[in-house]
């Protein structure tokens, strides 16, 4: 008999904490913040996007460079990240020989982050020229 008794309460027990287990498991996905993973989500294509755009860019790929640079700045994406990316498509323009463009990109990048500045590794003298002499 307390054989019997024994088994049936670890079965009582057992299905208390199976149930015990699930309900604490809903209390804390009820609990947990809710994050917004389009932005992220955008974010991430972003880059992907910039990072595609510079490959075309480093291999003189320049209109492929354009194509891309604007599609990365389609998505959001922090400032910087986003003025990065304006650096990058005034310089391809600058080297389409489209001066006006070129110039209408260094000065967006320079309001939208003016603590970002074109990384002298990656850009030669006339870039870094024309980008200090956008308004």
């Amino acid at each position: 008999m307390n054989r019997i008794m024994a088994v049936g309460l670890t079965m009582i027990l057992s299905f208390s904490l199976i149930s015990c287990s699930s309900r604490c498991r809903k209390l804390h996905l009820d609990s947990t913040p809710k994050v917004d993973h389009s932005t992220q989500n955008e974010s991430k294509l972003a880059y992907k996007r910039f990072l595609n755009g510079k490959a075309h860019y480093l291999n003189f790929s320049l209109a492929s460079a354009v194509e891309a640079f604007e599609d990365a700045i389609s998505y959001e994406s922090p400032p910087v990240h986003k003025s990065r990316t304006y650096i990058y498509l005034g310089a391809s323009y600058f080297y389409l020989n489209d001066f006006q463009s070129a110039n209408k990109y260094f000065s967006k990048a320079k309001r939208l982050s003016p603590s970002v500045t074109p990384p002298s590794s990656d850009f030669p003298w006339e870039i870094l020229k024309a980008y200090e002499n956008a308004p």
